[in-house]
């Protein structure tokens, strides 16, 4: 005589029996950590499977590095707030007779060596705030080691502040969280 498996029945396994009950409990309030095949990065779905010799596969991926992020309303509050910094540190005043913008990173960077330093923290303000736009780490290490060379760079002294005239590591960085957003180079030009 054949029966029916029930919960009672001892020569099923509890797991089983379980299982033919009632889902898990448990996986309502704890994260899923069953393995994820193909998946770089928990809670991600795997990529969908197109086949050998589909050529949709390149063609997405052409599309998406062509696409630039959205520039919403506060993400450009925050670029414009940028933007008069680095018209500041790098191109409050015209050098007469050079017609060459400067701004109060090259002056500052007349003090030796606190001066740099000064400058480098307004800087790193910029990064900081690309960061908080959604530039990508790999851009920001950029904006970074613009900075380091700036800094470094134009600690020298004479020579230093001549570089800090040319250098412009603020109007650089602020062309690289531009063009992230597919927005044309800064320009140091009257607004």
């Amino acid at each position: 005589m054949v029966s029916d498996p029930s919960p009672a029945d001892s020569s099923k396994p509890l797991s089983d029996v379980q299982s033919d009950v009632q889902p898990d409990v448990q996986s309502d309030i704890l994260p899923d950590t069953s393995p994820r095949p193909n998946s770089a990065f928990p809670g991600s779905s795997p990529p969908k499977d197109r086949g050998v010799g589909d050529s949709t596969q390149g063609r997405d991926r052409s599309q998406a590095r062509s696409q630039s992020p959205v520039l919403d309303e506060a993400k450009a509050l925050i670029l414009k707030e940028i933007e008069l910094l680095v018209r500041f540190l790098d191109g409050a005043f015209t050098l007469p007779f050079f017609n060459q913008p400067i701004g109060i990173d090259a002056l500052v960077g007349l003090l030796p060596v606190g001066g740099d330093v000064v400058a480098a923290v307004a800087s790193g303000y910029i990064v900081v705030r690309a960061g908080m736009m959604g530039v990508p780490r790999r851009k920001l290490w950029a904006m970074a080691m613009n900075i380091a060379l700036d800094t470094l760079l134009g600690s020298v002294p004479v020579a230093g502040d001549i570089f800090d005239v040319y250098w412009k590591a603020n109007v650089r960085n602020i062309d690289i969280v531009r063009s992230h957003f597919g927005l044309p180079p800064f320009s140091l030009g009257k607004q």
